[in-house]
């Protein structure tokens, strides 16, 4: 006996493979929409905001976390170590004969602050360095314990193109997260090495910053440039700590797979401490019990 498929049956069926098609190409689009990065993508976002800074006779890195009109000029922000400008911080003591530069005769601490020079590489086909491009840049911001500092370029017409996005508040990172560190070591253009979070949460005594430690390769030159993440709910890179030192041993030296980076957990506290969480959108805690 021969049985007839209904046609009310032949059009469920089209019906069913027209749902499973559909659901192949959105969960296609899902996977295209979270693939991995393109190399300009990493560029921009990750290597072009991080810039070689210039401080006396020595030289570090920096990562510009703002540049944007404010008060009616351009205000170019750019967080790095403390370590990496102390030698452009000076001071000195000075004899003060009272009033009104002082309550009573003494010596007093006197600070100057030099300016510093960030160094921006220019490229071609995204890879292809055709030279250089410098600002000066005033501290406006340190803290020795910890270990950061800002610099504002003097730049106050023309912003930088690249800034470097910084982890919301609150976001877990995990161990094995993998990272991408960015820094000008040794002067060299900013390059990029790969490796995972290892450690959270490391504090080193005298000072206030919480660390983590990194598997990517660090050298000398590093510090002050950024540590960053990929993520895949806002399709961008984002900071995630300031590398700063490399583990060392007595028997063998630098460990440079074995990074710390200061958290950015640490420099939003940093910056909302000098009153300049407004950079990052962070704006000082209210106290109720002053507010009328």
């Amino acid at each position: 006996m021969r049985v007839m498929l209904p046609s009310r049956g032949l059009a469920v069926t089209k019906f069913l493979i027209g749902v499973a098609l559909a659901a192949f190409f959105i969960a296609a689009s899902t996977i295209s929409a979270i693939a991995e990065p393109s190399a300009k993508v990493r560029h921009q976002q990750m290597i072009y905001p991080v810039t070689l800074i210039q401080s006396g006779a020595g030289s570090g890195s920096g990562t510009v976390i703002y540049s944007d009109w404010r008060d009616g000029e351009i205000h170019t922000y750019i967080l790095t170590n403390h370590h990496v400008v102390q030698n452009s911080i000076n001071i000195s003591k000075v004899w003060c004969s009272g009033p009104p530069k002082c309550d009573e005769p003494a010596n007093v601490d006197v600070e100057r602050r030099d300016t510093v020079k960030a160094v921006w590489f220019e490229y071609n086909d995204l890879s292809r360095n055709i030279g250089t491009r410098g600002q000066k840049a005033d501290i406006v911001a340190y803290s020795r314990l910890y270990d950061l500092a800002l610099l504002r370029t003097r730049n106050t017409e023309t912003p930088v193109e690249h800034v470097a996005a910084f982890i919301p508040p609150g976001e877990p990172i995990y161990l094995g997260d993998e990272i991408a560190c960015v820094g000008a070591g040794l002067g060299n253009p900013p390059f990029m090495t790969s490796g995972e979070v290892g450690y959270l949460d490391a504090e080193i005594k005298g000072e206030d910053s919480r660390y983590s430690l990194l598997t990517c390769n660090l050298i000398f030159g590093n510090s002050g440039g950024a540590s960053f993440r990929w993520s895949d709910a806002r399709q961008q890179f984002e900071l995630i700590g300031v590398p700063a030192k490399i583990s060392a041993s007595w028997a063998s030296g630098p460990i440079t797979h074995m990074a710390w980076a200061i958290s950015a957990e640490t420099a939003r506290a940093f910056l909302l401490e000098h009153d300049l969480g407004w950079i990052l959108g962070d704006e000082p805690e209210v106290d109720d019990a002053v507010v009328e």
